[in-house]
C-alpha cells in the first residue's frame, strides 16, 4: 500500500482523461491508453515480483511497484493526447472564480453521483453479509456466482460508460431525436440481450458451478443462484442505465433515488424476505423479484424525466428570441 496509494491521484487523473477522450468522440485513443497499461503491467509485473537478471524479486511489493509504474507511464501518454494532441489542458495562470463555477457545476452532478456509487458497494456487501448466515459454502457460492454474474453483465457495463458521453454530445448540440433513439433504443437492447444471456446460462449453470468448485455444496448454492438471478439481469441493466443516463440528463438526485430505490428499498428487503422463507435459493429468488420490480421502476421514473425535459428545452426554445441578420427579432 506504501508504494500504490501514492499513486492513485494519478490514476484518479488518468481515468479522468480516459472519460474525455471518449467524450470528445476518440474512443480508439481511450482504448490505446488502457492497452497500453495492460501491456505494462503485463511485462512488469513478473520481473518485479519474482525478479530477473539483477533485479530482486520483491513479491507483492513487486506488484504493487510495476502497477505504480504502469499507471505513471499511462498518465504521461494521458496528458501527451489530451495536451498536445487534443489541446485540451489549459496550462499558464489559474482564474480562480472561473474555476470556482466549473467546480460548483461539476460537484452539481457529481455529489449525488458519488453517493449513488457508494450503495453499490454497501448494498453488495449487506447482501454478502445475509447470504453469510447460511455458512461459509453458501458465502463460496455466492462468489463464484457473482465472478460468473460479471461476465454476463459485461455488454452492459460497457454501454454504460459509452451511452452517456453519446448522450452528452447529442445533448449539446440539440439532437434530443437522436437522444431519444440511443437512450431507449438501448434500454430495450439491455432488456433482449440480457434475457438472452438467460436462456444461455441456464443449461450451462450446473457445468459452470461444477467447473469452479468440487464442493458439492458450494455448487449447488451457485447453480441455484444461476438458475435464478440471472433472469433478472434485464432489471439490473435498466437500472444502471437509467442511472448513467440521468445524471448526463442533469437530474442527479433523481439517478440517487434510482440507486437507492433498486439496491437498498427493494431488492435488499426482498432478499432478506426471501431468505427467511426460503433459505439462500428464497433469498436468490427475493432478490430477482427486486432487481425486476426495480427495473420496471427505472423505467418509469426515466419516461417521466425524459417528458419533463422535452418541455424544458421546448419552453426554451419559445422564449429564445430568433436572430435574424445580428438584430433580434421583436
Amino acid at each position: 500500500m506504501a508504494l500504490w496509494l501514492p499513486v492513485l491521484p494519478v490514476l484518479l487523473l488518468t481515468l479522468t482523461g480516459n472519460s474525455t477522450l471518449r467524450a470528445i468522440g476518440s474512443p480508439a485513443k481511450s482504448a490505446m491508453l488502457l492497452a497500453l497499461l495492460a501491456t505494462l503491467n503485463a511485462l512488469l509485473d513478473p520481473l518485479l515480483i519474482f525478479g530477473y537478471g539483477p533485479l530482486p524479486g520483491l513479491g507483492i511489493a513487486g506488484a504493487a511497484l510495476a502497477t505504480s509504474i504502469a499507471w505513471l507511464i499511462t498518465f504521461g501518454a494521458s496528458d501527451y493526447l489530451l495536451g498536445k494532441q487534443e489541446k485540451l489542458i489549459v496550462r499558464g495562470k489559474i482564474n480562480t472564480s472561473v474555476l470556482m463555477g466549473h467546480w460548483r457545476e461539476l460537484i452539481h452532478i457529481g455529489l449525488p453521483a458519488v453517493f449513488a456509487n457508494f450503495l453499490t458497494p454497501l448494498a453488495a456487501a449487506i447482501l454478502t453479509a445475509m447470504v453469510a448466515l447460511y455458512g461459509a459454502e453458501a458465502v463460496a457460492g455466492f462468489t463464484v456466482a457473482a465472478r460468473i454474474e460479471a461476465v454476463c453483465l459485461l455488454v452492459t457495463f460497457a454501454l454504460s460508460s459509452t451511452l452517456p458521453m453519446f448522450i452528452g454530445q447529442n445533448l449539446g448540440a440539440g439532437r434530443l431525436d437522436r437522444v431519444k433513439r440511443a437512450l431507449f433504443g438501448v434500454l430495450w437492447f439491455c432488456v433482449v440481450f440480457q434475457l438472452l444471456v438467460w436462456l444461455l446460462v441456464l443449461p450451462l449453470a450446473s457445468p459452470l458451478a461444477s467447473a469452479f468448485t468440487d464442493n458439492e455444496q458450494v455448487a449447488r448454492i451457485t447453480t441455484d443462484y444461476l438458475w435464478v438471478v440471472p433472469l433478472s439481469y434485464c432489471g439490473q441493466a435498466v437500472g444502471i442505465m437509467v442511472m448513467v443516463s440521468l445524471n448526463v440528463l442533469k437530474r442527479p438526485k433523481t439517478a440517487l433515488l434510482v440507486a437507492a430505490l433498486r439496491l437498498l428499498l427493494i431488492n435488499l428487503p426482498l432478499a432478506y424476505l426471501g431468505g427467511r422463507l426460503g433459505g439462500p435459493a428464497g433469498l436468490f429468488t427475493g432478490y430477482t423479484a427486486g432487481n425486476l420490480i426495480a427495473g420496471l421502476i427505472s423505467w418509469q421514473m426515466m419516461r417521466k424525466a425524459w417528458q419533463t425535459l422535452v418541455r424544458e428545452e421546448t419552453q426554451t426554445t419559445l422564449s429564445t428570441p430568433i436572430q435574424t441578420s445580428g438584430t433580434a427579432a421583436p
